[in-house]
């Protein structure tokens, strides 16, 4: 986040995850609060620095997610493990009901080129639906919600993705 003055990094994480937060705190010797929110059971820690958050920005992090390129060089081993990643930070299922009538799908947001080659890389990998990336409220998002597409997503997220993280 771009304030007129400075610079602040805002990092959230599920509660279970807190201990990162405070080792980071430790690690940076920094007296900042965390910020508990009951509604997402999440922390938050903001560290205001432009110090810290210009040099983040030289080593590729980007201010509010833009201008973010496709990843190069992701491995096919490590392309499951990228994806999970990238799901659990922006991705979703959603189920909804309309009557009788229940839908669920599976959905990536961000930046355009980095949802494309998530798609592209899921319909090559997967063979699921080749779905359109659409702008919705400034992002871009892309959906699946054929249940043969979304169980292969799953499958794909939570039985490849892990094996290699957990090495």
């Amino acid at each position: 986040f771009e304030s007129d003055s400075s610079k602040r990094l805002c990092i959230s994480l599920i509660a279970q995850d807190v201990y990162l937060l405070d080792l980071l705190l430790s690690e940076l010797c920094c007296n900042n609060s965390l910020v508990y929110s009951e509604r997402d059971d999440t922390f938050t820690l903001a560290i205001t620095s432009d110090t810290l958050c210009n040099m983040l920005i030289t080593h590729g992090m980007a201010i509010h997610k833009q201008n973010r390129e496709a990843p190069l060089g992701v491995s096919d081993e490590m392309l499951p493990a990228f994806t999970r990643g990238y799901f659990d930070g922006d991705g979703c299922i959603c189920t909804r009901s309309s009557g009788k009538c229940i839908r669920t799908d599976v959905s990536f947001c961000g930046p355009h080129k980095i949802i494309s080659f998530i798609r592209d890389s899921l319909v090559s990998k997967l063979c699921v639906a080749n779905n359109i990336v659409r702008s919705e409220n400034g992002t871009h998002i892309v959906r699946w919600s054929a249940k043969d597409d979304i169980i292969s997503i799953a499958d794909y997220l939570y039985t490849h993705g892990p094996s290699v993280t957990m090495r």
